[in-house]
């Protein structure tokens, strides 16, 4: 039996060229799927974030809703949580609606800067001018407020607004 040597070493090059080429293309299949995943966590961060920022938005709007004396009194107008120095407990001790606006406004700052590390901001749209109230409409209605939450995400500032 005879077998053709040359043959074979020619073949068993051939082969290991097929095999680096596709090692090669495999390589660089396995890098770029690598980096949609590093850029999908990032993406997922990003809306992880924007996702808290839009529950604290509901958080401020439901305890104005809840305290609507407290913001008929303008309790909850002309706000910057990053100038927030309250220690009212309303928790342990019994409260008006001024000193839970201030409770409400300074738990509401707290969490703003340990889940987004950001600040926010409450105003209002004074919808009657004609009145020497900052904040009511001529209907005894309250005017709308803006509540603007601010963070920076990547070194790019973000916000989100809620009138």
């Amino acid at each position: 039996m005879y077998i053709n040597l040359e043959k074979s070493k020619k073949q068993l090059a051939f082969s290991l060229i097929e095999m680096l080429i596709t090692l090669f293309i495999l390589t660089f299949g396995l890098l770029g799927i690598a980096g949609i995943m590093l850029l999908s966590f990032g993406n997922n961060q990003d809306t992880i974030t924007r996702s808290q920022a839009s529950i604290l938005m509901h958080d401020m709007t439901e305890r104005m809703r809840v305290n609507m004396i407290g913001v008929k009194n303008n309790a909850y107008i002309n706000i910057d949580t990053r100038n927030i120095i309250a220690d009212q407990n309303c928790e342990s001790a019994t409260c008006d609606n001024l000193q839970m606006a201030t409770y409400d406004i300074k738990n509401w700052k707290d969490n703003i800067e340990n889940l987004i590390s950001g600040y926010a901001t409450i105003a209002c749209i004074d919808n009657d001018n004609s009145d020497t109230d900052v904040c009511s409409d001529s209907g005894m209605r309250t005017s709308p407020h803006r509540i603007t939450l601010f963070w920076s995400q990547n070194n790019t500032p973000q916000q989100i607004i809620k009138e």
